[in-house]
């Protein structure tokens, strides 16, 4: 199954509610990439199929797919 990477705003405002939750994720068999617990967001690479087992967590407030943005290169005209 393919990997999906998704940036996670943790529901809790509470200190170390992040790393809580990237540790669970990790048990999960997700690949976390960063913890950023000031704001409670987590980003992590996590198997197609657990999308819906990691948006029902109930230390999730939302997950959210990542997208490629590409750019023109320099020397491109921009229209």
């Amino acid at each position: 199954m393919s990997r999906v990477a998704i940036t996670i705003s943790v529901a809790s405002t509470q200190p170390g509610a992040a790393a809580v939750l990237a540790r669970r994720l990790t048990s999960m068999g997700a690949i976390v990439r960063d913890v950023h617990d000031m704001i409670g967001v987590v980003a992590c690479d996590v198997e197609a199929g657990m999308l819906d087992a990691v948006r029902a967590l109930p230390e999730v407030e939302a997950v959210e797919e990542d997208r490629a943005i590409r750019l023109p290169p320099p020397e491109d005209d921009v229209q």
